[in-house]
């Protein structure tokens, strides 16, 4: 801003993106901003144009609103990458104008989730982990399929069992592979989660001291395929691997405790998004 850049390209974001001052520089045209290290308070106009690019791009709080929000899907084969384009009020930028000249400049980025395939066996791996690559509706017909034959909550206890088991051993060796902490590892798996097409994943709180979590799940798979005329919560799938994660984090903190999760809001009951609260229950 203090050099008078016309365009501003923040490339490749890998957090939610969002923050006061960012939020005051796209809707005032001079916010004043303190110098670091002076006592100067300089206003600076923000004729600015501002572009952010990244897989699974997460916009929070006001930005949410101060934002263009699109994903690039050419017939090209290439993967797909979401573009924000940021324009302050007031400005003379018209971001649906500018939005397919911006984009036409973007290559457009790989999976970061890495992938090696052994050419003898066909297995994937990533993280020396074998891995299977499965459609999304695979996934969503499997459980409906099973609710039909069982019911849906004898489903759940089952599902919840194994997916708190899978995600407790997927954190135990990715810690070893990434040298992560307990809660980094856990906060790494819901990336994995959200590269691997599960949705946006996202920790909003945690307290791990208490074994305490909130987590939303925007554009969940399970969600999307069912559809929001459901009227009923349908991704308990991520109630288990909520609750294994936390697992691990209290396995390596040596305390003691239950972790418990259960979806409170499910977008295909008509909420805007899933959300998850995580608790840790006392062991007798």
């Amino acid at each position: 801003m203090l050099a008078g850049e016309q365009v501003v390209a923040i490339d490749n974001c890998e957090s939610p993106l969002g923050g006061d001052f960012l939020c005051q520089m796209l809707t005032q045209t001079s916010p004043r901003m303190r110098m670091p290290g002076k006592s100067e308070v300089p206003e600076l106009p923000t004729m600015t144009l501002v572009t952010t690019t990244g897989n699974n791009l997460t916009l929070i709080g006001d930005m949410t609103r101060r934002a263009v929000l699109c994903r690039l899907d050419p017939r090209s084969g290439m993967w797909r990458r979401h573009i924000a384009m940021i324009c302050p009020s007031g400005s003379d930028y018209d971001p649906a104008h500018r939005l397919g000249a911006a984009a036409a400049g973007v290559w457009m980025a790989q999976p970061q989730v890495p992938i090696d395939v052994d050419p003898e066996t066909g297995i994937w791996r990533t993280d020396d982990m074998p891995m299977i690559y499965l459609p999304r509706h695979f996934l969503v017909n499997m459980q409906k399929g099973i609710e039909g034959a069982i019911g849906s909550e004898a489903y759940r206890e089952i599902l919840y069992a194994s997916s708190d088991l899978s995600a407790l051993q997927w954190c135990r060796a990715e810690a070893k592979t990434h040298r992560l902490t307990p809660v980094d590892t856990f906060r790494h798996y819901l990336k994995r989660l959200s590269q691997r097409g599960y949705g946006q994943l996202e920790l909003t709180a945690l307290d791990e001291a208490a074994g305490t979590a909130s987590l939303t799940v925007r554009h969940s798979a399970f969600a999307l395929g069912y559809g929001p005329e459901t009227g009923r919560s349908v991704c308990y799938t991520f109630e288990g691997s909520f609750a294994g994660g936390m697992r691990y984090v209290l396995e390596m903190s040596g305390r003691a405790g239950e972790p418990l999760c259960r979806e409170v809001a499910c977008a295909a009951a008509g909420h805007p998004e899933c959300r998850f609260e995580l608790r840790c229950d006392a062991v007798a």
